[in-house]
Protein backbone atom coordinates (compact mmCIF):
# COMPACT_ATOMS: atom_id res chain seq x y z
CA UNK A 1 0.00 0.00 0.00
CA UNK A 2 2.70 2.92 1.07
CA UNK A 3 3.26 2.97 -3.21
CA UNK A 4 -0.12 3.29 -3.51
CA UNK A 5 -0.66 6.44 -1.10
CA UNK A 6 -0.25 9.02 -3.87
CA UNK A 7 -4.19 7.42 -4.88
CA UNK A 8 -5.64 7.53 -2.00
CA UNK A 9 -6.68 11.23 -2.40
CA UNK A 10 -8.34 10.56 -5.80
CA UNK A 11 -9.81 7.14 -4.79
CA UNK A 12 -11.36 9.01 -1.90
CA UNK A 13 -13.34 11.59 -4.60
CA UNK A 14 -14.31 8.75 -6.69
CA UNK A 15 -16.03 7.09 -3.54
CA UNK A 16 -17.22 9.97 -2.44
CA UNK A 17 -18.83 10.24 -5.96
CA UNK A 18 -20.41 7.10 -6.32
CA UNK A 19 -21.71 7.67 -2.61
CA UNK A 20 -23.68 10.55 -3.31
CA UNK A 21 -24.89 8.81 -6.49
CA UNK A 22 -25.95 6.15 -4.87
CA UNK A 23 -27.96 7.29 -1.87
CA UNK A 24 -28.63 10.98 -3.33
CA UNK A 25 -29.21 10.57 -6.97
CA UNK A 26 -26.50 13.27 -7.64
CA UNK A 27 -24.01 13.28 -10.19
CA UNK A 28 -20.68 15.41 -9.17
CA UNK A 29 -17.46 16.54 -10.68
CA UNK A 30 -14.35 15.78 -9.76
CA UNK A 31 -11.86 19.34 -9.42
CA UNK A 32 -8.10 17.65 -9.55
CA UNK A 33 -6.93 16.16 -7.14
CA UNK A 34 -9.25 16.94 -4.10
CA UNK A 35 -12.67 18.24 -4.16
CA UNK A 36 -16.10 17.65 -5.41
CA UNK A 37 -18.09 19.93 -7.42
CA UNK A 38 -21.75 20.58 -8.17
CA UNK A 39 -23.24 23.33 -10.72
CA UNK A 40 -19.67 24.92 -11.11
CA UNK A 41 -19.29 24.62 -6.82
CA UNK A 42 -17.56 22.92 -4.32
CA UNK A 43 -19.80 20.60 -2.64
CA UNK A 44 -17.09 18.07 -0.78
CA UNK A 45 -13.49 18.28 0.16
CA UNK A 46 -11.05 15.65 0.99
CA UNK A 47 -7.60 15.96 2.73
CA UNK A 48 -4.94 12.98 3.19
CA UNK A 49 -2.52 13.19 5.90
CA UNK A 50 0.19 10.85 6.92
CA UNK A 51 -0.01 10.86 10.81
CA UNK A 52 2.92 7.93 12.17
CA UNK A 53 2.33 4.44 10.44
CA UNK A 54 -1.06 5.62 9.72
CA UNK A 55 -2.89 7.72 7.18
CA UNK A 56 -6.06 10.15 7.80
CA UNK A 57 -8.11 11.15 5.25
CA UNK A 58 -10.56 13.80 5.84
CA UNK A 59 -13.84 14.12 3.87
CA UNK A 60 -16.48 17.03 4.10
CA UNK A 61 -19.80 16.83 2.42
CA UNK A 62 -22.05 20.12 2.59
CA UNK A 63 -25.06 18.15 2.41
CA UNK A 64 -27.29 21.52 2.82
CA UNK A 65 -26.79 24.76 3.18
CA UNK A 66 -28.50 25.81 6.18
CA UNK A 67 -27.66 29.76 6.15
CA UNK A 68 -25.97 31.22 3.59
CA UNK A 69 -22.17 30.74 3.16
CA UNK A 70 -19.62 32.91 4.31
CA UNK A 71 -19.04 35.79 1.52
CA UNK A 72 -15.79 34.76 0.96
CA UNK A 73 -16.49 31.08 -0.22
CA UNK A 74 -20.10 32.39 -1.52
CA UNK A 75 -19.05 31.71 -4.82
CA UNK A 76 -17.43 28.51 -4.25
CA UNK A 77 -19.70 26.67 -2.42
CA UNK A 78 -22.48 24.79 -3.40
CA UNK A 79 -24.73 22.07 -1.12
CA UNK A 80 -26.04 18.99 -2.13
CA UNK A 81 -29.52 19.87 -1.15
CA UNK A 82 -31.21 23.65 -0.24
CA UNK A 83 -33.19 21.51 2.73
CA UNK A 84 -31.96 19.53 5.34
CA UNK A 85 -32.41 15.93 4.76
CA UNK A 86 -30.83 14.42 8.41
CA UNK A 87 -31.79 10.90 7.59
CA UNK A 88 -29.05 11.43 4.77
CA UNK A 89 -26.31 11.64 7.12
CA UNK A 90 -25.37 8.41 8.58
CA UNK A 91 -26.77 6.79 5.58
CA UNK A 92 -23.71 8.69 2.94
CA UNK A 93 -21.33 8.53 5.81
CA UNK A 94 -21.55 4.49 5.40
CA UNK A 95 -21.95 4.28 1.97
CA UNK A 96 -18.48 6.59 1.41
CA UNK A 97 -17.20 4.35 4.14
CA UNK A 98 -17.83 1.38 2.13
CA UNK A 99 -17.19 2.65 -1.33
CA UNK A 100 -13.70 4.30 -0.02
CA UNK A 101 -12.53 0.51 1.94
CA UNK A 102 -13.84 -1.11 -1.61
CA UNK A 103 -11.28 1.08 -3.79
CA UNK A 104 -8.11 1.13 -0.98
CA UNK A 105 -8.56 -2.53 -0.72
CA UNK A 106 -8.30 -2.31 -4.29
CA UNK A 107 -4.96 -0.58 -4.45
CA UNK A 108 -1.98 -0.62 -5.48
CA UNK A 109 -5.07 -1.56 -8.80
CA UNK A 110 -5.55 1.97 -10.70
CA UNK A 111 -8.65 1.38 -13.25
CA UNK A 112 -11.15 3.54 -10.96
CA UNK A 113 -8.92 6.02 -12.38
CA UNK A 114 -10.56 5.97 -15.58
CA UNK A 115 -14.10 7.38 -13.26
CA UNK A 116 -11.98 10.21 -12.18
CA UNK A 117 -10.66 11.35 -15.71
CA UNK A 118 -14.50 11.28 -16.83
CA UNK A 119 -15.75 13.29 -13.62
CA UNK A 120 -12.97 15.56 -14.11
CA UNK A 121 -13.84 19.43 -14.19
CA UNK A 122 -10.69 20.60 -15.33
CA UNK A 123 -9.28 18.20 -18.34
CA UNK A 124 -9.16 20.54 -21.85
CA UNK A 125 -9.71 23.64 -19.89
CA UNK A 126 -7.98 27.07 -18.97
CA UNK A 127 -6.95 27.13 -15.90
CA UNK A 128 -4.00 28.59 -13.10
CA UNK A 129 -1.46 26.72 -11.70
CA UNK A 130 -0.76 28.14 -8.27
CA UNK A 131 1.70 27.07 -5.24
CA UNK A 132 4.90 26.48 -7.73
CA UNK A 133 6.18 30.02 -7.34
CA UNK A 134 3.99 32.89 -9.23
CA UNK A 135 0.68 31.49 -10.63
CA UNK A 136 0.88 30.85 -14.40
CA UNK A 137 -1.25 29.88 -16.81
CA UNK A 138 -1.91 26.72 -18.27
CA UNK A 139 -4.35 24.31 -20.07
CA UNK A 140 -5.24 20.59 -18.26
CA UNK A 141 -4.55 17.73 -20.67
CA UNK A 142 -4.68 14.93 -18.84
CA UNK A 143 -4.82 12.99 -15.47
CA UNK A 144 -2.03 10.15 -15.48
CA UNK A 145 -1.73 6.70 -14.24
CA UNK A 146 -0.30 8.28 -11.19
CA UNK A 147 -3.10 10.58 -10.65
CA UNK A 148 -1.09 13.32 -11.79
CA UNK A 149 -2.64 16.21 -13.55
CA UNK A 150 -0.74 16.95 -16.87
CA UNK A 151 -0.66 20.56 -17.91
CA UNK A 152 0.50 22.57 -21.14
CA UNK A 153 2.27 26.07 -20.82
CA UNK A 154 1.35 28.75 -23.23
CA UNK A 155 4.84 27.06 -25.28
CA UNK A 156 3.23 23.80 -25.18
CA UNK A 157 5.32 22.73 -22.26
CA UNK A 158 4.25 19.64 -20.55
CA UNK A 159 4.02 19.55 -16.83
CA UNK A 160 2.97 16.73 -14.59
CA UNK A 161 1.43 18.30 -11.23
CA UNK A 162 2.08 16.04 -8.09
CA UNK A 163 0.17 18.56 -5.97
CA UNK A 164 -0.85 22.08 -5.46
CA UNK A 165 -4.00 24.42 -6.36
CA UNK A 166 -5.54 25.21 -9.79
CA UNK A 167 -8.46 27.28 -10.41
CA UNK A 168 -10.39 27.47 -13.48
CA UNK A 169 -9.62 30.80 -15.69
CA UNK A 170 -12.59 32.81 -16.84
CA UNK A 171 -12.67 34.45 -19.83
Amino acid sequence: LRDSLHLITPAAAVAVRRAIRHTCGIICGIKWVNDLELAGGKVCGILTESVAESLVVGIGVNLWQQAAFPPEVQERAAALFSAPQPELRETLAAAVTNALWALAGSLPDNGFLEEYREASTLLGRSITVHGQGEPWPATALAIDGRARLVVADGLGRQTALISGEVSVRLG
